[in-house]
């Protein structure tokens, strides 16, 4: 194995752990997106506005 071919195996098995780890790290965020806007104080910064006028808008 030349030292060339053995520099280009590591890199790219270099290049296979960082995709790996980013796209773990993807599924965090993922993960920590899904729990904050399912958490209650989420789901109540949605009703925002009047309540009221949105029944009226319904209705139309």
């Amino acid at each position: 194995m030349t030292p060339t071919h053995r520099f280009l195996v590591r890199l790219r098995h270099r290049a296979a752990y960082c995709y790996e780890l980013l796209l773990y790290a993807l599924l965090l965020a993922l993960v920590f997106a899904v729990g904050l806007a399912s958490s209650p104080a989420g789901a109540e910064d949605a009703q925002c506005g009047n309540i009221q006028s949105s029944a009226a808008v319904i209705t139309k």
